[in-house]
C-alpha cells in the first residue's frame, strides 16, 4: 500500500518536479555512502591505533626490563660499597 501511494505521488507531478525528487533520492545515497566510508574509516584508524599502541607497549615492557636489571646492578653496588640500601619510590 506504501509504495502505491508513493507511485501515486511521483504520477502526479510534473517532470521537474520528479526529477529533482530523483536527484533528491540520490544526494541521499551519496550522503550514506560517504557516512559509510567515514564510519569504515573512522573503524581501520582505531584498528591501526590499537596495534600501533600495543607495539609501543611492548618496547616499554623492554625498557622496563631493561631498567630494572640495571637498577638490580646498582643495588649491587650499593650494598658492595656498603651504603644503605634504597626503598623503591
Amino acid at each position: 500500500q506504501g509504495m502505491e501511494l508513493l507511485q501515486r505521488g511521483l504520477s502526479l507531478m510534473s517532470d521537474d518536479s520528479f526529477y529533482k525528487a530523483v536527484r533528491v533520492k540520490q544526494a541521499t545515497k551519496e550522503d550514506l555512502r560517504h557516512q559509510l566510508m567515514h564510519t569504515t574509516w573512522r573503524l581501520e584508524c582505531n584498528r591501526r591505533e590499537k596495534s600501533f599502541l600495543k607495539s609501543l607497549q611492548q618496547e616499554q615492557e623492554g625498557e622496563f626490563k631493561m631498567a630494572e636489571t640495571e637498577m638490580e646492578i646498582f643495588r649491587g653496588f650499593i650494598t658492595a660499597r656498603g651504603l644503605p640500601a634504597l626503598e623503591d619510590d
